[in-house]
């Protein structure tokens, strides 16, 4: 995406009114570590080169957290 960064994508994201879950792919996720995730708009992030086993245990949690929240709702 030459012309759109990710955190334009973020940020259009969080003018939506339905906000949906957002995950950070990244090669910079080091210099990302004192930044929460809540405070870049994104639900997880994962490091390049990118770990599968660990990617789909982060979108299984991000999407666990949200039916429980709903529930609880």
């Amino acid at each position: 995406m030459p012309e759109v960064s990710g955190w334009d994508i973020i940020r259009a994201v969080e003018s939506l009114d339905k906000k949906p879950k957002v995950g950070l792919i990244t090669g910079w996720a080091d210099m990302l570590k004192p930044i929460k995730n809540e405070d870049m708009g994104v639900d997880f992030v994962v490091s390049k080169p990118i770990d599968f086993m660990r990617l789909s245990a982060f979108i299984e949690e991000t999407l666990v957290a949200e039916s429980q929240d709903r529930v609880s709702e």
